[in-house]
């Protein structure tokens, strides 16, 4: 059975994995890339975070640099790492466009709980931002408090759906507006601009079971041939993408 994924870019094949049928990207600088995967092993977190987030940005044009660097790299944590920007670049590429994804658990803010919450309404308290998600490229921090998106206050909500529903009705690469308290301050919100992104697969394991196996099959199929192709047949250097021999499938 033959399943489509992303704008029949990738095809994942329920017999035996999925295989990459995309157009050529258009190409980032090479060498930026390059350093960019060189830099996933750098000791400043900081580094390392930008680093990330410009392969996430390169889409599949950095797949060649990150298996380059995954077959020649000896530290275990940089090659784990290489594998889940792979699978975030996947999940960009192929996830979800029903609603757009911030990337964070939170819980409601009432006025019981704070007096600062102004009366009939309720504020989002960011318990976690998750790795790689729209929530964690804009700045967003565990203890932030959300007050407004695009400008629009939340109702009094004790289950703090409003906002979740709000940020679902974008589409993924929508860019919205947040206020934000940033814990302990108490000075005017602080304004964060975040671009929504889509699901990553292990949210998309709780919020869509059935979508998270497709996908979690296609991936790990994918993967495996990918690694195990580049071992034996290297990319060269101007390589945006894998096919694996015809007849035998494979996935991103």
């Amino acid at each position: 059975m033959l399943v489509s994924l992303g704008a029949g870019r990738w095809n994942a094949v329920a017999a035996g994995g999925a295989s990459p049928v995309t157009s050529a990207p258009a190409s980032p600088d090479v060498s930026d890339l390059d350093r960019a995967v060189a830099e996933l092993g750098d000791a400043r977190w900081e580094v390392r975070r930008a680093a990330g987030f410009r392969v996430i940005d390169a889409g599949e044009a950095a797949l060649p640099a990150l298996r380059r660097a995954y077959l020649e790299g000896r530290r275990h944590e940089t090659r784990l790492r290489i594998r889940e920007l792979a699978e975030a670049i996947f999940a960009e590429t192929h996830g979800s466009e029903r609603g757009g994804f911030l990337g964070v658990r939170q819980r409601p803010r009432l006025r019981q709980m704070d007096p600062r919450v102004p009366e009939g309404c309720s504020w989002v308290e960011v318990l976690e931002v998750f790795r790689d998600t729209a929530a964690d490229r804009a700045g967003l921090r565990a203890g932030d408090l959300i007050v407004a998106c695009d400008g629009t206050t939340f109702p009094e909500d004790p289950t703090g759906q409003v906002f979740g529903g709000m940020v679902a009705r974008h589409r993924p690469g929508t860019e919205v507006l947040l206020e934000v308290r940033r814990a302990p301050g108490t000075g005017e919100p602080l304004p964060l601009r975040v671009r929504l992104g889509r699901r990553p697969l292990a949210v998309l394991a709780v919020a869509d079971p059935g979508q998270y196996a497709v996908l979690r099959a296609a991936f790990d199929a994918w993967w495996e041939e990918w690694v195990s192709s580049a071992a034996s047949r290297p990319a060269g250097p101007s390589s945006t993408t894998t096919r694996p021999a015809a007849g035998r499938p494979g996935r991103p």
